[in-house]
């Protein structure tokens, strides 16, 4: 409890403080970083010193910001093989705005920054031809996601490192598809060490050296902002050619899918027929009440409840249903509220998520109950004879915390499931995108085709309901 003179000295503090850095979200934090990294290397170019005294307000003038604008363009997007996008450098501006306001506590003056807009819009897209079109947005509807299933089940030929990748592939697309949900909602979407990284330090990385103009871009083939999933794949357009050690992509702008597993703390045991076995793992972290830790923002078992429901109708088996509770919504570190989705079976097991998920649960071996390690008891239960009306179906507790749709790793035999390391965003768009071009689709499948086909469906159902 703070003294008279103590609450004094404090509120002396806090008026003496201009601006408090706003809590930035790991896009918010990468974009900074990325942009600073630009700005380090202009200012190295150009020979104005350090970029903390260049982006001041008495020396960041109109003519700097167009300059500095007009050496992005130059630099990365005319070395491109395809016209650069006009939105990509509108991009560029917005994040160099929101850095302009974290260093000086101040807004650009609105005049400048109409300018620089008009600058934009003029002399920048004449000079180096931006693309001004806007680009397709697919939609994958009901009859694309049975195709789509049809093609990943009983034509694909792919390869993946575990078949449980297969699994969770088709599940995360049944629950996109179903609530409409972020791909960060089942996934981890982390931006790795620039979203980790504290504002202002990208200068003193020892990998972030400024470099001269003539650097190469090596993600020639990725637009940052011509992606429908710009949230999730903005990659920094100039990372250096010797590859980013965080970072889910190769140099050559593809998805690493698959990793070693080198954590000296994991336990990883095979069986004879090479099947992974359940283990305990070391590297969950506990906090004061010896509660496990949850380390990612991902899907994990406590969101989803499995119930196990008596039938309505006579005679009829028990039914599964489950609740899937989708709490990492967009903006969820500054208004956390999750949303619930039940589900009940599907007569069709390919469209069927709670199949898919019980399948996952028991290769886990994450089910409480003893001698359910199986499907079969499952659908033998009888609530009725019980004077049941539900039942729910309890997971392990060290399986609580963990996530449902993991990475594979690779042991000294073979792949097999990491026990707490999830699926990045990275391996899971590479596998849809991949699974897209087998099927046939003229455009790129992302996961927002599924979100597009969800939010069309429930449009067609409030219009017939108007009409009729």
């Amino acid at each position: 409890m703070l003294s008279i003179e103590g609450y004094r000295l404090l509120r002396d503090d806090l008026n003496n403080t201009q601006f408090l850095q706003p809590i930035g979200a790991e896009n918010t934090k990468a974009s900074i970083y990325y942009i600073i990294r630009k700005f380090i290397r202009y200012c190295d170019h150009i020979g104005i010193g350090h970029w903390r005294t260049a982006i001041l307000t008495q020396n960041c003038d109109k003519g700097t910001m167009m300059l500095f604008l007009h050496w992005v363009c130059e630099t990365y997007l005319a070395k491109k093989r395809k016209k650069g996008k006009r939105k990509s450098v509108n991009q560029f501006w917005r994040d160099f705005k929101m850095l302009y306001r974290r260093v000086n506590g101040t807004f650009v003056d609105a005049n400048d920054s109409n300018e620089v807009v008009k600058y934009i819009n003029g002399t920048l897209k004449d000079k180096f031809g931006f693309d001004i079109t806007a680009k397709a947005k697919p939609v994958a509807g009901p009859d694309d996601l049975l195709l789509l299933f049809v093609q990943h089940w009983a034509r694909d030929k792919s390869f993946f490192p575990t078949k449980d990748d297969r699994y969770d592939v088709a599940t995360i697309m049944l629950f996109q598809s179903y609530t409409s949900g972020r791909p960060a909602e089942f996934v981890h979407s982390s931006k790795g060490k620039a979203s980790e990284d504290r504002f202002g330090k990208a200068e003193t990385d020892k990998d972030m050296r400024p470099r001269e103009s003539t650097c190469h871009d090596c993600n020639d083939k990725i637009d940052i902002e011509d992606a429908d999933d710009s949230e999730y794949y903005k990659l920094d357009n100039d990372i250096d050619c010797r590859g980013d050690p965080d970072s889910s992509y190769d140099v050559h702008g593809t998805d690493i899918a698959i990793a070693e597993d080198t954590s000296e703390g994991r336990i990883i045991k095979i069986s004879g027929s090479g099947e992974s076995v359940p283990q305990t793992c070391i590297d969950v972290k506990y906090d004061e009440f010896g509660e496990a830790i949850r380390q990612y923002k991902a899907l994990c078992y406590e969101d989803i409840c499995l119930w196990i429901v008596q039938n309505p109708r006579p005679m009829g088996r028990d039914l599964l249903a489950i609740e899937v509770h989708l709490r990492h919504h967009k903006g969820v570190d500054n208004k956390p509220k999750f949303t619930t989705f039940l589900f009940r079976e599907n007569s069709l097991p390919i469209l069927c998520p709670i199949s898919h998920i019980l399948t996952r649960a028991i290769r886990d071996d994450a089910i409480l109950v003893d001698g359910y390690t199986s499907a079969e008891p499952f659908f033998t239960t009888d609530l009725g004879g019980q004077g049941m009306k539900a039942i729910k179906v309890h997971w392990k507790l060290e399986w609580l915390k963990r996530p449902i749709f993991r990475r594979s790793v690779r042991s000294a035999n073979g792949w097999v499931k990491s026990k707490t390391e999830p699926m990045s965003y990275s391996t899971y768009a590479f596998y849809i995108d991949r699974l897209g071009k087998d099927t046939g689709f003229e455009d790129k499948l992302t996961s927002y085709c599924f979100r597009r086909g969800t939010a069309n469906a429930v449009d067609g159902m409030h219009l017939f309901d108007i009409f009729i």
